[in-house]
């Protein structure tokens, strides 16, 4: 949690300043009783601090990968799509619903991953796995000293390296992320005495909430922790009031899912309350109903969080608040069930040919085939899949000769004519520029005495009046000729009497 701060399963505490992808948790000693399954945490720089925060989190579990990315609230990523909770995937064996202000996945052999869409990412493993686990979290093995092991069981001499250890290779930036924080980022040691008189003083409100408002939350997290990590925080050059509103956030968090009353506390140091969407307002202790749960339970309300709670009359729909009579649909494809907002479309598949839509009428999913637009290709942007625009197509004539046409298709051809092998068609009540690409093939004689294959020997291309013309083995020469049209005219003329001539 924050830049980051971090607790191991047994109770140990370190500070990292990496800003790569890496493994927090993993089942190292998989069996039947234990599937395989991996967490890990994408780290960035805050800002220009030397700090880092959480700026996603990718779970693997049971084929499936699972990605929540910083912002993007109420949405997760599963096989490059954006999907709102809740989820069930694998016949109910993975689920993700809100909870509060944060997504909570659990799996159905204990695990569960809490991240609030911001920086603070909690994994949590029934103690059937106590020794079978390994990475930045430690082994689960109730012994604080050997929690910094790296992958090959040896521990690691410094908080650096073992995060290089267990670094995810291969993600994008990676050429550009470190595992060390440049400067002293230990510790306030090393600050003036004056940075560090100002960082105490700061610190003193962390003091204040846990002897006052958070004072039942000590027996959850140390309050040494919480005052030593907003020194560290300070020291790094994030003394501000806001980033301890967060963290104070997260220590509430942490204490309600605990079962422990948290009594008001932003007030004291002037911290805001969330921002919720239109529609809806924040509660200090709330179960938020929704559309496919509108009446929340007893339960759920005796286990209140903090959360963005819809208005009367609006219920919790994906991401946003609405009408009560404007709620989506639940859609159900195989062994997986997600919800889709009013009016919300989807590519049902991987090759964009079949749509399915949530009928913002009487909330029945209506699927059919269909296609990408002229002009679109069914490509992956910025890790999401949908219709891109073409920017642009190739058409490749080679060897003897082989064709590869615009849109991926193969053949071969042994003519020995003069062919048009692009032309511009259709252009009327466009403002695309008419071309035209000709080829002169010949027979291939330095291949063989009696070719039966051909080649290309002329390539003329006009274009804006122009034509030019490359020509086999003249190397580094091109002619250029402007293109002339003839023009029949008819003229009328007339005389001076008036006849036509």
């Amino acid at each position: 949690m924050g830049d980051p701060h971090y607790r191991t399963f047994d109770g140990e505490y370190y500070n990292f300043m990496g800003n790569c992808t890496y493994i927090m948790a993993k089942n190292c000693h998989v069996d039947n009783d234990h599937p395989a399954f991996e967490v890990q945490a994408v780290n960035k720089r805050t800002g220009s601090s030397k700090g880092t925060s959480v700026s996603g989190v990718i779970i693997e579990v049971y084929g499936q990968t699972i990605t929540v990315v910083q912002h993007e609230n109420g949405l997760v990523r599963i096989r490059d799509s954006l999907w709102y909770l809740p989820i069930s995937l694998d016949n109910g064996r993975v689920t993700l619903q809100q909870s509060g202000l944060s997504v909570i996945i659990k799996t159905d052999f204990g695990v569960s991953v809490q991240y609030d869409w911001d920086q603070y990412l909690v994994v949590n493993i029934p103690v059937s796995f106590m020794g079978r686990m390994c990475g930045m979290c430690g082994n689960f093995n109730g012994i604080k000293g050997d929690d910094l092991t790296t992958p090959t069981g040896t521990v690691a001499g410094s908080i650096p390296q073992l995060g290089k250890s267990w670094r995810v290779q291969g993600f994008v930036g990676e050429a550009y992320c470190t595992d060390d924080c440049v400067g002293q980022c230990e510790s306030c040691q090393g600050e003036s005495w004056f940075e560090r008189l100002a960082a105490e003083s700061f610190c003193h409100l962390a003091t204040i909430l846990t002897d006052g408002p958070l004072r039942d939350c000590n027996s959850v997290i140390d309050p040494k922790v919480f005052y030593e990590n907003c020194l560290f925080d300070y020291c790094m050059g994030k003394g501000f009031k806001n980033f301890l509103c967060k963290t104070a956030e997260i220590y509430t968090d942490a204490c309600q899912r605990a079962g422990v009353r948290v009594h008001d506390w932003r007030h004291i140091i002037g911290c805001p309350t969330p921002k919720c969407p239109a529609n809806s307002h924040f509660e200090s202790c709330a179960c938020p109903a929704t559309c496919e749960n509108p009446t929340p339970s007893a339960e759920c309300k005796a286990n209140c969080v903090e959360a963005c709670t819809c208005d009367d009359g609006y219920l919790w729909s994906g991401n946003k608040c609405v009408p009560k009579n404007e709620c989506g649909c639940m859609y159900k494809s195989g062994s997986e069930e997600r919800y889709l907002q009013a009016g919300e479309s989807i590519w049902a598949d991987s090759s964009c040919s079949k749509n399915c839509t949530c009928n913002p009428r009487n909330g029945e999913i209506i699927c059919e085939n269909a296609h990408c637009p002229v002009g679109t290709a069914c490509n992956i942007t910025n890790g999401i899949r949908a219709c891109q625009p073409i920017s642009h197509a190739t058409c490749n004539i080679y060897g003897d000769p082989h064709y590869n046409t615009f849109d991926h298709n193969t053949y071969d051809f042994q003519g020995t004519c003069t062919y048009i092998a692009a032309q511009s068609c259709n252009l009327e009540g466009t403002q695309l520029t008419p071309f035209e690409v000709v080829v002169e093939n010949e027979k291939w004689n330095e291949i063989q005495a009696s070719p039966n294959v051909s080649m290309a020997k002329v390539v003329a291309v006009e274009v804006y009046g122009m034509i030019l013309v490359l020509r086999r083995n003249q190397l580094h020469q091109i002619t250029v000729s402007i293109a002339f049209f003839a023009v029949c005219n008819i003229v009328k003329t007339v005389n001076a009497k008036g006849r036509g001539l």
